[in-house]
């Protein structure tokens, strides 16, 4: 009797693949409660779990045939009684007169379960328009050695089509109904707790948010009973949990495991790097030698518009895929902050050592503030890093998002639904070691009568931080423009040596200062530089012509010769 049955459904949902759908369903199929939760979200151990699932249609017509495919599963490969499909007492055979009944697939307890709900009217009646109640269920149970891991249940395949399948009567169109899930829960423990009850002391009340502030912000211990804590439905134990808390304790929001069956996220909310400080020459290079700061923008573009963020968790790491290092990775700062969460901001260091990956969270939560706006679109963070040693020139350096504790994803809650943020990232820049500066410099007089004024300054500083001057006269000085005094006569090298800290350069100019006690003699060569070839050994020919531009008599004249290290002394032939 079956295989006719599914050989007429199977003809039949056939047929409704020639009509074209429309642009938008108005059939929904939610996950309406949930039997063998603890608080909402954790599923009881070694105890019956029952998911009711409700349909509404919403259209002007009814729905005279449909097919519907779930599935039980668990991410982290929970084990769990084989499933048992079921219908409510809705008067099935009244609305669907051929046929109506569940169909199991691969019912094992495992991997994944799948069954199917279908029916079949050619009276036009089915689910009438304005139809919306519980229609059927599905019952398992879980075990304690699954203990924190998940169950979920989503919709899947119904064969033979691929998809579901509604068909609206009389001369409506067939559709694909919108589905809520999927729906995610945590296989719990089997103790009584109180929903709420963080710490495990008896009451609700103000110790439970401290205690839940430590553990998701600071690292404080876990809550004794996990499922106790889990309070707002979603999955897992995060910052949505603790907005819940204190909505509840101050304002007047539900009491925790009375708010219902929360189900999808939000859709929205947006992270992104604004711009970097720091950059060289173009927006992927960032400068050795220099603080690097990454300023973070923040959006909050819900798909409602009306939703403010409440509590948010956010994480970043700094990291070189080829290993360079950096001396400071932690000043961090909060353009958000405490003006929007008065409940708390906190600024999560975690393994801050300038190596490997440095990872820093935001997070807080608001009491009696509005938290993140609807619309708001600013710079909220700035991580600041480096300086970077100049050795890692052409590494890279990169910042990407990363876990927040205690969960491993971003959350923002909202007062319902959580959001994730989407991220623009990962971003990674190449590091530039240069120098843009030189040693070259010029006076403002270089000859004249002692006492004789002289002011010096760099011909290109650049970025360039120290300076160190000898002025010959066994004098020194320090600045980018110092003025010196020559009291005595005499011809003096002036030598300047100039750094950033990471790179150097120095030049001396031999005989750049004249200082005379009257009238005095200024003499000139020009050099011309003969060479045989610049290699070792190489014999260096110097012609020199003399001139005096002076006004006294050169009596006598010394040539000053300046060799490298590596050049031995000359033979001269004065001629």
């Amino acid at each position: 009797m079956q295989s006719g049955i599914i050989r007429t459904l199977t003809g039949l949902t056939l047929l409704f693949l020639l009509i074209p759908l429309p642009s938008e369903a108005q059939t929904n199929i939610t996950l309406d409660h949930v039997e063998g939760q603890g608080c909402p979200g954790s599923l009881r151990v070694n105890e019956p779990v029952t998911f009711h699932f409700r349909v509404e249609n919403s259209t002007e017509y009814s729905v005279a045939g449909f097919s519907n495919g779930l599935r039980v599963y668990s991410p982290e490969g929970a084990t769990w009684l084989p499933i048992i499909a079921d219908t409510a007492n809705i008067g099935w055979r009244d609305r669907f007169s051929l046929d109506f009944g569940t169909y199991s697939h691969s019912v094992t307890g495992s991997g994944a379960d799948t069954v199917s709900f279908y029916g079949i009217d050619y009276s036009d009646v089915g689910f009438e328009s304005g139809f919306d109640d519980v229609a059927f269920n599905i019952s398992t149970q879980v075990y304690p050695e699954d203990e924190g891991k998940r169950l979920c249940v989503d919709s899947c395949w119904f064969p033979p089509t691929g998809f579901w399948m509604w068909d609206l009567q009389p001369d409506g169109p067939n559709i694909e109904p919108d589905w809520g899930g999927p729906y995610c829960f945590t296989i719990g423990s089997g103790l009584d707790f109180i929903c709420g009850d963080v710490n495990d002391d008896g009451t609700v009340d103000i110790q439970d948010v401290i205690y839940l502030v430590n553990y998701i912000f600071i690292g404080g211990a876990a809550p004794p009973i996990p499922d106790a804590a889990d309070m707002d439905g979603y999955t897992g134990l995060n910052i949505s949990d603790l907005w819940y808390l204190v909505d509840f304790l101050f304002g007047a929001g539900d009491p925790p495991g009375t708010g219902g069956l929360k189900n999808a996220w939000v859709s929205g909310g947006a992270i992104s790097l604004d711009h970097v400080d720091g950059l060289y020459q173009s927006a992927h290079q960032i400068r050795a030698g220099t603080v690097v700061d990454l300023w973070i923008r923040v959006t909050n573009d819900m798909t409602d518009k009306a939703t403010s963020v409440k509590a948010i968790t956010n994480g970043f790491r700094i990291y070189s895929p080829e290993g360079a290092e950096w001396t400071v990775a932690g000043d961090t700062t909060g353009a958000v902050g405490r003006a929007l969460f008065d409940g708390g901001f906190f600024i999560h260091d975690e393994g801050v050592t300038g190596s490997g990956a440095d990872t820093i969270g935001f997070g807080g939560y608001a009491q009696y503030a509005g938290g993140m706006n609807p619309g708001l679109d600013e710079i909220a963070y700035k991580i600041s890093i480096g300086p970077i040693d100049p050795i890692y020139d052409g590494d890279s350096l990169c910042i990407d998002s990363a876990w927040y504790p205690p969960v491993d994803d971003w959350l923002w809650a909202t007062g319902g639904p959580p959001a994730v943020p989407t991220w623009s990232g990962p971003h990674c820049f190449a590091i530039v070691a240069v120098n843009d500066f030189d040693a070259d410099f010029t006076a403002s007089v270089t000859s004249g009568a002692a006492p004789l004024a002289v002011d010096f300054s760099p011909d290109n500083p650049g970025s360039s931080t120290s300076w160190l001057w000898d002025f010959g006269d066994e004098t020194t000085g320090g600045g980018p423009n110092p003025t010196h005094v020559y009291t005595e006569p005499g011809l003096y090298d002036v030598k300047l040596e100039i750094s950033d800290g990471f790179g150097a350069d120095s030049l001396t100019k031999l005989g750049y200062i004249l200082v005379s006690e009257t009238e005095y003699a200024d003499m000139a060569a020009d050099v011309v530089i003969s060479p045989f070839g610049f290699f070792p050994d190489a014999d260096l020919f110097y012609w020199c012509a003399y001139r005096n531009r002076g006004t006294g008599d050169a009596a006598n004249v010394t040539v000053k010769l300046l060799l490298p290290d590596e050049m031995t002394a000359p033979e001269v032939n004065d001629q």
